[in-house]
């Protein structure tokens, strides 16, 4: 499968487990889920045996394998051969993958779209002999980073290339379509300096600096602010862009509003932070940089919304650790402008569901559908000096080789842009 459902941070069907389960040597993770009337989703005891699990992908984080007939997925994480971690790192990490979920990402998106994952421990003899199978199918320019053997933690996960309505694989044809929409709003925020910024947004203008960095060979003609503009036209033309030049952002398988301040605005903040926990490092824990991802850290998400408009009120009343909750704010906003929506289609029998919302009508056929968001592992905080060294980089190389040619680059396509801002809602 596509490498990006590899770092997908895509949880369990709606648990989010609090404990992990220790699976014996003779058995396989039983995954136990909170379900509606139906198939049991699950994987029963039995010998765990790596002929039964196959390659499914990999990204710069984590591997995943598939169960050959189960409608599951293990994902494991991957580290630089010189950067091991101890087995209790490991068991945090994928623990606080879980929990982000679960109490922030799915208050957002909504429990049926957001699956939560359960942390297994795994035989070690298994998870090496898995290793040691699956090694030839990796592409070698993955093969940087080695799969964790030594923890025998994982993560297991619904397969989302299949219908998250069924737990056996079925045999009728299944179409998977994998989009990476990104950000889909011009940023309005004041404390934007440059104002091409208010005028084309952040993907057209990076496609130029990866083109140049060589990353990709041409630029892609998809907008975002056209896949979310409403209009049926932009969107036909966003969609049939994907498909001509998919990059990273299309795969096919045979807001509440959070970051107010935009990274301009966020950096300063940011700053003010760092220079607090240098003077209080002990504080870092209180602050929640490296969880728990509780619901309480979903709340403070939630009692933001003024701007910093330089003036001394705001500095009066907004002290060090409200303006660290706004950081908190841009790391949650950037990882749901960079999640993918997997959606699985397939053809069903007349009276084969109950569940009309589950069935796309079609012209030939009724189709049974699931919708899943993944790639939702929280952005780092370490990682936003260099979110705003980037923003700076595309924002100077479009004005300086692009919009510096020709005056009229602006395409018309982004007259409607104030009409595109994508707003999640809680659920």
């Amino acid at each position: 499968m596509a490498e990006r459902l590899a770092d997908a941070a895509v949880n369990e069907d709606g648990c989010g487990w609090s404990q992990t389960r220790r699976v014996a040597p003779n058995s396989c993770p039983r995954v136990l889920t909170r379900e509606p009337p139906g198939p049991r989703r699950g994987m029963e005891e039995e010998k765990m045996d790596e002929n039964e699990w196959g390659y499914h992908g990999e990204g710069n984080k984590s591997l995943v394998v598939a169960h050959a007939q189960r409608c599951v997925v293990l994902r494991f994480l991957k580290f630089p051969p010189n950067r091991k971690k101890t087995s209790e790192e490991i068991l945090q990490h994928l623990q606080d993958i879980v929990d982000f979920g679960k109490n922030v990402m799915k208050e957002f998106f909504g429990e049926n779209c957001v699956h939560c994952g359960e942390v297994v421990q795994l035989p070690l003899e298994f998870v090496k002999q898995l290793c040691l199978k699956i090694q030839s199918e990796r592409p070698e320019s993955r093969c940087d980073k080695d799969l964790d053997t030594l923890s025998g933690y994982a993560m297991c996960l619904p397969n989302l290339t299949r219908l998250q309505t069924y737990c056996i694989a079925e045999h009728r044809p299944i179409l998977c379509v994998e989009i990476k929409p990104k950000c889909g709003f011009i940023p309005f925020s004041s404390s934007v300096t440059h104002e091409m910024k208010h005028k084309v947004c952040r993907y057209c203008m990076h496609q130029h600096l990866k083109v140049a960095t060589g990353k990709w060979k041409q630029i892609s003609e998809y907008c975002p602010l056209d896949l979310f503009s409403g209009n049926k036209q932009r969107m036909h033309f966003a969609l049939k862009s994907l498909l001509q030049e998919s990059q990273n952002n299309l795969k096919i398988f045979k807001v509440q509003m959070l970051d107010l301040l935009d990274i301009e605005g966020l950096y300063p903040l940011y700053n003010r932070v760092e220079q607090y926990l240098e003077e209080f490092p002990e504080e870092r824990k209180m602050l929640q940089i490296d969880g728990p991802y509780d619901e309480a850290f979903y709340q403070k998400l939630l009692d933001l919304s003024t701007e910093d408009d330089g003036s001394v009120a705001f500095a009066l009343t907004k002290n060090v650790l409200a303006q660290y909750d706004y950081v908190q704010q841009y790391r949650v906003a950037m990882t749901a402008k960079d999640c993918s929506i997997m959606i699985a289609l397939s053809p069903c029998l007349q009276d084969a569901s109950s569940d009309r919302r589950l069935v796309v009508p079609s012209s030939r056929s009724r189709l049974a559908f699931s919708v899943s968001v993944l790639d939702l592992d929280l952005k780092p905080y370490e990682s936003i000096p260099h979110q705003y060294k980037l923003d700076a980089k595309i924002v100077n190389y479009y004005a300086k080789t692009v919009h510096a040619k020709d005056d009229t680059v602006m395409s018309t396509r982004f007259k409607e842009s104030e009409d595109c801002t994508l707003v999640l809602h809680k659920v």
